[in-house]
């Protein structure tokens, strides 16, 4: 598959190669036009593709070729996708289409998930993960959303296209989870509501990235362009794709809570004194561990779906027209 810059400076793909050699034929495209394989980075003109040698040979012998597009903006400067789009976001449909979508593709949605989510409590437990996991979140979420991304697309895929981002676009993936991560949990410390809202504005970035690799910061202002004009109704998509685990969290954290009142009260008065008292806190650490173990349950079990909600979404609002996705 493949990705093309038309004359008019926006991308189109991915297409398949015969297809990009049709383009070539109705001279769509020449030896100059700037297109790269699907998974890479770079931009080549067409003319260094040693499969389109013969077909820039028969366009260049009917007709001369056309001027050429202008070069790929760099990453930092390309036109956000989504900015002033038309695309309507069906909340009703992208729930239905999600629900279909996991349920055609079960075993290999949920042992993404099962891998993402094991790894990730995996390197908690080696007492690493406050530090590796934000590192890793950004290539391993995006490699995740890609996998689900192509099975709405009908495209071919392996659980092992998790692991597409660890090559030389490991660091805009990174970066990518990072932000996110630092920048959700200072607005969800800030009277919680700002980490929230950066939850919605940001909630197609690792697909967008995924879709789209390039500079982490387009794939954020991507998610945010689309996000913006519909907050609400993405909002309220989102609150329901995620249902179980909002409802377990605060159902968990009311149970942390009264806990914590049992343990560090007297009287049934809260005791300030007693929060010296180590023996205290080692009885309510084992008992916030467990609640918290059964909070990451929850998310195992809601992810999957969750994440087909995203990517059918994502499809609504950003996806390529019907015409120039693979079948």
């Amino acid at each position: 598959m493949y990705w093309m810059i038309g004359g008019d400076g926006r991308e189109y793909g991915p297409v398949s190669a015969d297809q990009l050699g049709e383009w070539v034929a109705e001279h769509r495209a020449n030896g100059q036009t700037q297109v790269r394989r699907d998974g890479e980075t770079a931009w080549q003109p067409l003319a260094a593709l040693p499969e389109f040698a013969d077909a820039l040979r028969d366009a260049a012998g009917h007709h001369a070729a056309p001027p050429p597009p202008p070069p790929p903006l760099p990453a930092e400067a390309a036109p956000v996708v989504g900015a002033g789009m038309s695309g309507q976001l069906d909340v009703g449909g992208c729930l239905g289409r999600a629900w279909s979508l996991l349920m055609a593709n079960f075993g290999l949605i949920i042992g993404g998930c099962l891998l993402f989510w094991g790894l990730r409590r995996l390197l908690g437990y080696l007492c690493i993960g406050v530090i590796v996991n934000p590192i890793l979140l950004g290539p391993l979420m995006a490699g995740l959303s890609l996998i689900v991304l192509k099975r709405a697309r009908q495209q071919p895929t392996h659980i092992t296209e998790m692991f597409s981002f660890f090559g030389p676009p490991f660091v805009q993936f990174m970066l990518l989870g990072i932000i996110y991560v630092v920048a959700t949990s200072l607005g969800m410390l800030l009277c919680f509501v700002p980490g929230l809202v950066l939850m919605v504005i940001w909630a197609f970035a690792f697909v967008a990235a995924a879709d789209r690799p390039g500079h982490y910061w387009h794939a954020m202002e991507t998610s945010r362009h689309a996000v913006m004009p519909r907050f609400i109704s993405v909002a309220v998509l989102l609150l329901i794709a995620w249902l179980p685990f909002v409802i377990a969290t605060l159902y968990l954290q009311a149970l942390s809570t009264s806990y914590a009142m049992d343990v560090f009260s007297n009287g049934g008065v809260f005791d300030f004194s007693l929060l010296t008292d180590q023996g205290r806190w080692k009885q309510f650490a084992i008992y916030t561990s467990g609640l918290e173990f059964k909070h990451a349950i929850v998310q195992l079990l809601n992810l999957p779906f969750a994440l087909a909600v995203t990517v059918q979404a994502y499809e609504d609002l950003l996806g390529h027209p019907p015409g120039n996705r693979a079948g």
